[in-house]
C-alpha cells in the first residue's frame, strides 16, 4: 500500500520524456538439455527409451531395454533385442516379444516413478509391430506330436493388447491392436479414469506367441498448444507466462561437445539430424551421459519459440571442441559453413528454396524470422577463433542481416575472455556471448560491470548467468545485478538465465536451476519468479533517473580477515608431489618450510601453516604423478567455516589456471588463464598475496595478476522504463540490506497515476520453494501516485516492480 506520511531519505526523479535508449530483445530464456531437460522434460514423450536405441555407449549403465520390463516371470516372457539395419529408419534396434503364457509381455513406467496421468485425459499411444505368423508353425508342431490339428487353438495371435496400469496394479484402460506380419504403425487412444502419478504401460499378448515392436510411444493429447510430437504442458506454459524476448537453443556445451563426425554418435551436435519425421531421427549420445532422441529438434525449437513469442536464438559449433581441442581440417571449413547457411535457409527460406520446402512439408511455410544466429559455446583455444572467422565471413556475405554472435568463453575474465573479444572486435561481430556462474556476493560487487564497456564495441549477450544456489539471497542479488544489465541495455543486447530446466530424478547440475520438476509437478524457483518480473515488465525503453540521496554506499568487505587463515595444499582429483614449500613475509621472513608432501587419496590435503597477516608468499614445486586428475590446488586464507582463496592449476578438465574465492560454499572464479598440467612435470609456483591483490606466476611467467573485488552496497538499486503500447512507466527496486527503506518515486508527469506494485518482501535469505509450493512469490498491491509521486517503504531485502498507468494517457 502507499505510505503518505514518513520521512524520504531517498529520491528517484524519473524523467518519462527522456528515453535513454531501446531496451530491445533484452531478457530471454536459454535451454539447454541437461538435467534430462529434453527427454524426461519439456518434450512431452512419457516413455523412457522408446525406440529401444539405449546404449552403454550413452552411459554404461544403459542397455537397449533400459526403461522396460517384463511381466510376467522369466518362463513365462522372453524380450530379446535384435540389431538390423534398414533403410526407412536410422534406428537399427527392435524388440522381439515371445510370451509362453497368456496376458504376458512388457512395461515401460516412463521417467521418475511412473507415468503420470490424469482424470479424464486421452493420451496417444504410438508403435510400430507386425506379428510373426505362428499358426503354421502350431500345426506344424501338431502334426509332429501326432495332435489333431482341429484342435489347435490359434486364434488372436495377431492381436496385441496396450493397457494402462495403475500403481496398485488395476487396469485403467485398454486397446487391443490387430497386428500383421509385416511392420506397420498402429495408433490407439487411451482414456484414464484416474489421476495417478506412478502408473506403466503394458504391452501384453492374450495368447502365447511372438511379436516384433519398435518406436513405441505414448504422448498426452493436451499438450501445449495441442501440438502433436509436442511439449509438456505446465512447463512451457510456465515458459510462455515469462513472456522472454527470444530463446536461446539447444546449449550449452552439447552443442560443441563431441567428434567432427556427423555419423558419430558423439558427433557435435548436428541440426539436421533433429528434423523429419520424428521416428527415424538418429540416436544421439548426449554430453552430459544420457541418450537424446532428438524428438525436441530444431523444427520444435523454432515452433515454440514462434509459440510464446520468442525470437530463435540457435548455437550451432564451429567444427570445434574446446574440451578436447580436436577441430574440423581448416581446409574442410564448406561442412559447417553450409550447416549456418542451410539453417538460416530452412529458418526463413521460402518454399522455393531446398531448406524452405523441407521447412514447409513439416508443415510450417511461413519463415521463422530467424535474426540471432551464435556460433560456438563458451570457447576456448585458437582454434576456434580460426574457424568462426571463417564461419562469420561466409555468413555476413549470404546474409548481411543475421546478427552473428560470437564466444567469450566460460570465464567473467582472463585469458580466454580477452581472446573472444579480440575476436569480436576484429571481425566485427554483433554480439559476443559472456558466461559466468558466481557467488551472490559476486553479483553484488560486479553491479557495475557493464559501466565501462564501449558502446561502439559489439554488444554483450549474457548467454549464461546465475548465483550458485536456488534461494531466495541468490534472486535477490540476481535481481540487483539485472537493474544494472537495463542501465546499460546500450551494451548488453541480451541476456538469459541458465540453466533453465532440471528433472529432480536426473541432475548433472545442481548449482542454480531455474525450474526443477518431476513427472506431475513444478518447482518455481525464487529466481524463476524474479526473471518473469523483470521479463513482464521490461518495458522498451529505458528512462532517465536521477537518485538523490545522502545514504552511503557501504563496503561489507571484511579486509582484516581477508589473509588471514591456513594454507593448505591439495590435488584435483590426482596424485600431486610437492616439494620446496615455503611461506614467507614480503621481507623473506619465514611463517613455515617444509621439504616435501605428498597428494593422494590417502592423504588428500596438507595444512602448510597457519597465517595472520596481510602481505605473503607461497612458493613450491609441484608434479602430478597420477594418470588420473586434473591438476593442483593451493588454498589459502581458508577459514574454519570453509571459506578461503585458492588458485587452480589444470582446473576445467585440464584447462586452466584460475584464482578463485570460496564464499559459503560458492566460488567466485577471479580471473582465468589458459594452463594445462603435463603428468611428471615439474612446476616451479609462486603466489604473492598483499591484501587485496594477488599475483600467481608459474615458472617464472606472470599468469595472474588480480585484485578481489569491494563488496560495495548501495542504499537501493533502481531503474525505469518505459512500454510504447500501454503507455506504462515501470520502476523497478531492489533493497539489499537488512533495514527497509524510505523511498520516492517522483515522475516529471504530474497527473495522476495508478499503479501495482509486485512485491517480493519478508522472506530469509535461505527460504527456497518446494514442489508445488511457492513459498517465495510475487504479491500484489496496488496505490495511487498522486501528482506523479509514490511514497513507500521499502521492505529489508526486498525486490518490488511498479507499474504505473496515467488515468490521462501521456
Amino acid at each position: 500500500m502507499q505510505n503518505k506520511e514518513h520521512s524520504t531519505n531517498i529520491k528517484v526523479h524519473i524523467d518519462v520524456d527522456n528515453k535513454v535508449s531501446p531496451m530491445g530483445d533484452l531478457f530471454g530464456l536459454f535451454f539447454e538439455d541437461l538435467n534430462h531437460a529434453a527427454d524426461g522434460g519439456l518434450y512431452a514423450e512419457m516413455l523412457r527409451n522408446r525406440s529401444f536405441e539405449f546404449s552403454p555407449e550413452d552411459n554404461e549403465s544403459y542397455t537397449h531395454l533400459t526403461g522396460w520390463s517384463a511381466v510376467g516371470e522369466e518362463t513365462d516372457v522372453a524380450l530379446e533385442v535384435i540389431e538390423e539395419e534398414r533403410e526407412d529408419k536410422k534406428q537399427h534396434h527392435y524388440i522381439r516379444m515371445k510370451v509362453n503364457t497368456a496376458g504376458c509381455g512388457m512395461q515401460n513406467q516412463g521417467f521418475n516413478a511412473g507415468l503420470n496421468l490424469q482424470e479424464n485425459q486421452n493420451y496417444l499411444l504410438t508403435c510400430y509391430a507386425k506379428n510373426k505368423d505362428i499358426k503354421n508353425e502350431n500345426i506344424e508342431n501338431a502334426d509332429e506330436n501326432n495332435t489333431d490339428k482341429n484342435n489347435t487353438d490359434t486364434s488372436n495371435t495377431n492381436v496385441l493388447t496396450a493397457g494402462l496400469y495403475n500403481k496398485d496394479n488395476t487396469l485403467i484402460s485398454e486397446q487391443e491392436i490387430l497386428l500383421s506380419e509385416d511392420w506397420n504403425k498402429y495408433e490407439v487412444v487411451l482414456s484414464s479414469s484416474c489421476t495417478d502419478h506412478e502408473c506403466s504401460l503394458r504391452l501384453t499378448l492374450p495368447k502365447a506367441g511372438e511379436v516384433y515392436l519398435d518406436y513405441v510411444s505414448l504422448f498426452p493429447e493436451e499438450t501445449f498448444c495441442r501440438r502433436k510430437n509436442g511439449l509438456r504442458k505446465d512447463i512451457a506454459q510456465a515458459l510462455a507466462d515469462m513472456k522472454p524476448k527470444f530463446m536461446r537453443f539447444p546449449g550449452g556445451c552439447l552443442v560443441h561437445c563431441g567428434t567432427v563426425d556427423a555419423e558419430d554418435r558423439h558427433s557435435m551436435y548436428r541440426w539436421k539430424k533433429t528434423i523429419g519425421e520424428v521416428e527415424k531421427r538418429y540416436p544421439k549420445r548426449a554430453s552430459w551421459g544420457y541418450h537424446q532422441t532428438l524428438g525436441l529438434g530444431f523444427f520444435e525449437y523454432f515452433q515454440f519459440c514462434e509459440d510464446i513469442g520468442a525470437k530463435p536464438l540457435p548455437v550451432i559449433p564451429a567444427g570445434f571442441d574446446p574440451h578436447t581441442q580436436i577441430g574440423a581440417p581448416l581446409s574442410e571449413m564448406q561442412e559447417w559453413i553450409d550447416e549456418a547457411l542451410d539453417l538460416i535457409e530452412f529458418a526463413n527460406g521460402d518454399t522455393s528454396t531446398t531448406w524452405g520446402k523441407i521447412r514447409s512439408d513439416m508443415g510450417h511455410p511461413e519463415s521463422f524470422n530467424l535474426e540471432y544466429l551464435a556460433i560456438g559455446n563458451e570457447e576456448q583455444g585458437q582454434g576456434f577463433f580460426e574457424r568462426y572467422a571463417i564461419m562469420h565471413k561466409a555468413i555476413r556475405e549470404k546474409n548481411p542481416d543475421i546478427k552473428i554472435i560470437n564466444s567469450a568463453g566460460p570465464f567473467c575474465s582472463g585469458g580466454d575472455f580477452e581472446a573472444g573479444w579480440k575476436s569480436a572486435r576484429e571481425l566485427k561481430s554483433d554480439m559476443i556471448d559472456e558466461h559466468y556462474y558466481q557467488a551472490p556476493e559476486w553479483f553484488v560487487a560486479n553491479h557495475h560491470r557493464y559501466d565501462s564497456y564501449n558502446p561502439e564495441d559489439p554488444k554483450v549477450f549474457l548467454g549464461e548467468y546465475a548465483s550458485e544456489g536456488n534461494l531466495w539471497y541468490n534472486a535477490l542479488t540476481e535481481a540487483s545485478y539485472m537493474i544494472g544489465l537495463e542501465r546499460n541495455c546500450d551494451k548488453v543486447a541480451l541476456a538469459c538465465y541458465a540453466p533453465m530446466l532440471a528433472n529432480v530424478d536426473y541432475v548433472n547440475w545442481r548449482d542454480a536451476n531455474m525450474i526443477w520438476y518431476d513427472n506431475h509437478q513444478l518447482l518455481l524457483t525464487p529466481s524463476y519468479y524474479v526473471q518473469k518480473l523483470f521479463m513482464n515488465h521490461q518495458g522498451d525503453d529505458l528512462l532517465d533517473i536521477k537518485i538523490e540521496t545522502d545514504l552511503p554506499v557501504e563496503d561489507w568487505t571484511p579486509d582484516g580477515e581477508m589473509t588471514v587463515g591456513k594454507v593448505t595444499l591439495k590435488g584435483i582429483r590426482s596424485e600431486v608431489e610437492y616439494t620446496n614449500i615455503k611461506v614467507a613475509t614480503e621481507s623473506g621472513v619465514e611463517f613455515a618450510t617444509m621439504e616435501a608432501c605428498s597428494i593422494n587419496a590417502e592423504t588428500p590435503e596438507v595444512t602448510v601453516c597457519e597465517v595472520n597477516e596481510k602481505a605473503y608468499s607461497i612458493s613450491f614445486q609441484a608434479k602430478q604423478v597420477s594418470e588420473e586428475g586434473v591438476g593442483f590446488l593451493a588454498c589459502f586464507a581458508e577459514k574454519e567455516n570453509g571459506n578461503m582463496m585458492n588458485v587452480s592449476f589444470g582446473g576445467w578438465n585440464n584447462a586452466n589456471s584460475a584464482v578463485n574465492e570460496i564464499i559459503d560454499g560458492k566460488q567466485i572464479c577471479m580471473c582465468q588463464y589458459p594452463f594445462p598440467v603435463e603428468r611428471n612435470r615439474v612446476y616451479d609456483v609462486k603466489i604473492i598475496v598483499n591484501g587485496r591483490k594477488i599475483q600467481v606466476y608459474a615458472d617464472g611467467v606472470l599468469y595472474q595478476d588480480v585484485e578481489r573485488d569491494h563488496l560495495l552496497v548501495e542504499p537501493l538499486y533502481c531503474s525505469s522504463s518505459i512500454e510504447k503500447e500501454s503507455g506504462d512507466v515501470i520502476v523497478k527496486v531492489v533493497n539489499l540490506k537488512k533495514q527497509e527503506q524510505a523511498f520516492e518515486a517522483i515522475l516529471s508527469s504530474t497527473k495522476t497515476w495508478n499503479y501495482t506494485a509486485y512485491v517480493m518482501s519478508g522472506y530469509e535469505r535461505r527460504d527456497c520453494n518446494e514442489l508445488g509450493i511457492d513459498k517465495v512469490k510475487p504479491l500484489e498491491e496496488n496505490g495511487v501516485a498522486v501528482e506523479g509521486r509514490i511514497q513507500y517503504k521499502v521492505p529489508a531485502e526486498s525486490f518490488i516492480v511498479f507499474r504505473l498507468e496515467c488515468e490521462e494517457k501521456i
